[in-house]
């Protein structure tokens, strides 16, 4: 499944509040009462959202944001060649 830059980076950080509050076989720590007291807080989303964003598999997000980063710097050098020729 295809996810844009942003919402794989909002999974991570999602995943990364739940691994740090979640414990298995406690009521007051299971994925429900974490997403209450610190997912929906601090990212505003639904309960469904949160566990989608749980089971979203993150692993390939450093490599693509060195791909778009590299995107980026590619744009950038070739408009500052664009306006080096319409100056010259």
């Amino acid at each position: 499944m295809k996810k844009n830059l942003s919402s794989l980076k909002r999974a991570h950080d999602i995943k990364k509040v739940v691994d740090e509050h979640y414990e298995a076989h406690r009521q007051d720590r299971n994925y429900r009462k974490v997403w209450l007291n610190h997912v929906l807080p601090l990212f505003g989303v639904s309960y469904g959202v949160c566990l989608e964003a749980i089971s979203t598999d993150t692993d390939m997000l450093p490599q693509l944001m060195k791909e778009r980063i590299a995107v980026e710097r590619r744009k950038l050098h070739e408009e500052a060649l664009r306006r080096r020729k319409r100056k010259g």
